[in-house]
């Protein structure tokens, strides 16, 4: 009895042989144990294969988020931190203030009143006048020495009273008044901003001298805040701590190199490691 050969079986499995072929070869099977051993056989082995290369296929790893979707997050939470301290301060000088103006206020009516007592009127019962002692006017003075009593008498009201609620207001040798400056209108005034090329710029702060001090604050790409100044060299000495860490580059680990050409100096400070950061001040152009 003729068998049915392996390649006609794998091709039935496959159903790759037209309808006579496959009768012919159900019949042949119908008769023949040995040639359904046979197909039996392959079959399974078809399915052990299938079976193997399903667990090796590769699994479809977790999306992830782009790098430029987590810059845009992490420049998002750092803007929103940085206005929620803006708002604040905002608040803190605005309750200094009105507490200021409250104190004066309660000064000038007690001066008032030690220098000008209320008379008793002929028509009423003459009462004790009320009289403030000049030592309690002299205690005050004392405690708070801005406030002297006035030497005439007569005394103004307060009117106004301005409050600086700048973010940096440095009070050491160099210290003075740092407005915030946008790149365009610090490089279409002239002045020499340091800065590292490539990186983004978040905030340049100015303080008025006769030759400026500019501060930058970059962005490096693992998140890390740069702050660079530059300015005269008898300047920087003098310039106070605060006003050189930024928000992000203060702290533990923080470092801060300088360089100096002529009588300019640049400095740099980040929590990076110093060999990097000077890498940095390398790249920031002094003119």
């Amino acid at each position: 009895m003729r068998h049915i050969p392996e390649e006609e079986l794998h091709a039935y499995l496959d159903q790759a042989l037209s309808r006579a072929q496959a009768v012919e070869i159900e019949s042949h099977l119908a008769s023949c144990a040995a040639c359904r051993a046979e197909r039996d056989g392959i079959a399974g082995l078809r399915d052990q294969t299938t079976a193997l290369l399903a667990a090796l296929a590769p699994q479809t790893a977790p999306s992830r988020p782009p790098w430029t979707e987590l810059r845009r997050r992490h420049l998002a939470i750092t803007a929103r931190r940085a206005n929620l301290i803006r708002g604040g301060i905002w608040a803190a000088s605005l309750i200094f203030a009105i507490g200021l103006g409250y104190r004066a206020h309660s000064w000038r009516d007690a001066v008032e009143a030690v220098q000008h007592p209320p008379v008793a009127s002929a028509a009423t019962p003459s009462a004790p006048p009320i009289t403030m002692p000049v030592q309690t006017v002299a205690l005050r003075s004392a405690r708070h020495p801005l406030r002297r009593a006035p030497e005439s008498t007569v005394t103004r009201p307060v009117t106004g009273i301005e409050v600086d609620t700048l973010d940096s207001a440095p009070s050491g040798p160099a210290g003075g008044v740092w407005r915030t400056e946008s790149l365009e209108r610090a490089v279409a005034s002239g002045l020499n901003v340091p800065r590292v090329a490539g990186l983004p710029v978040l905030q340049i702060q100015v303080q008025e001298a006769s030759s400026p001090l500019v501060a930058v604050d970059q962005q490096l790409t693992s998140g890390e805040m740069v702050r660079t100044i530059e300015g005269p060299a008898a300047e920087m000495a003098l310039l106070d701590r605060s006003a050189v860490a930024s928000t992000g580059a203060s702290g533990a680990g923080a470092s801060s190199v300088s360089m100096r050409h002529g009588n300019r100096m640049l400095l740099m400070t980040a929590r990076i490691p110093a060999e990097s950061l000077r890498a940095l001040l390398a790249r920031v152009p002094l003119k």
